[in-house]
């Protein structure tokens, strides 16, 4: 396999630390012998990779001029951001919109890391939540390893939702906070997200 060819040369000369090795839409296999899986996603993404491997860097390709979608998305899958202005062919001044809903959303899990960064991903196990009294599946939560959780809401559509969460053996102490709004607010039963934004419940 030709991954497992270039692992073993980065290996044996420069070492696997001093070099990042990325391949394109790598399978489950051939993610062995690689760093970083890049890949680009749509609307309806089922991150399968994700689940499968919790921790392994993944980047997606940020394209559009106001890419808020797409950024919440890799705050609701931790996938690392890679902005492609014109498909490579342009400049980041290009989309200062998507920039800077961008720089917002590295601040916010650099803050929470612990929640959304260093903690296991677990897709929509552990919680429900609940919109307009009909289920949600544009959310996922993360585990972290003294057993406290994270629920990542994220509302794509133009209009505002009132998300109602519901986590399996909750403390009760809940809080949540926003790439737009980064402080923690208490939480009771729901939570107001913003159109083509994103909200975290996080147990305290």
């Amino acid at each position: 396999m030709l991954g497992r060819r270039f692992h073993e040369i980065v290996r044996d000369t420069v070492g696997e630390k001093n070099f990042l090795l990325a391949g394109e839409l790598t399978y489950d296999l051939e993610q062995q012998y690689y760093t970083l899986s890049y890949f680009r996603i749509l609307a309806g993404h089922i991150p399968l990779d994700r689940y499968d491997e919790p921790f392994v860097p993944m980047m997606i390709a940020v394209t559009g001029f106001d890419d808020r979608e797409m950024i919440s998305e890799a705050l609701r899958c931790r996938y690392i951001l890679s902005y492609e202005p014109f498909n490579f062919k342009g400049n980041l001044s290009d989309f200062p919109a998507t920039l800077s809903y961008g720089a917002k959303m590295d601040t916010f899990r650099r803050k929470y890391q612990d929640y959304v960064w260093n903690a296991q991903f677990r897709d929509n196990q552990d919680a429900a939540v609940i919109v307009s009294g009909k289920p949600f599946n544009d959310f996922s939560t993360f585990l972290r390893t003294d057993g406290k959780r994270a629920v990542v809401i994220v509302n794509p559509n133009r209009t505002v939702i009132v998300a109602a969460v519901a986590l399996n053996r909750s403390s009760g102490n809940l809080q949540w906070a926003s790439p737009e709004h980064q402080e923690l607010h208490p939480f009771t039963r729901s939570v107001t997200v913003p159109g083509r934004s994103a909200v975290v419940v996080m147990e305290q």
